[in-house]
């Protein structure tokens, strides 16, 4: 790795800094995730359907060296 084959894992682990070569990560924006979950839930139990059910948050890279 990564001449041959690139890994990518989702979540920022700490080991996948202690592993050789480190893992490339999609880090996932875990509190908006869960924040926004809970505000479509509520709005679907109140049965207003004011909250967008699918949505598209963010997420950032963390380059390693499992990648090029």
């Amino acid at each position: 790795m990564p001449d041959t084959i690139g890994l990518i894992g989702f979540d920022n682990t700490e080991w996948t800094n202690f592993s050789s070569p480190t893992v490339t990560t999609i880090v996932q924006p875990a509190y908006d995730e869960g924040y926004q979950a809970a505000s479509i839930l509520i709005d679907s139990l109140k049965g207003t359907n004011e909250q967008i059910p699918n949505q598209i948050l963010k997420c950032s890279i963390n380059w390693n060296k499992s990648t090029k």
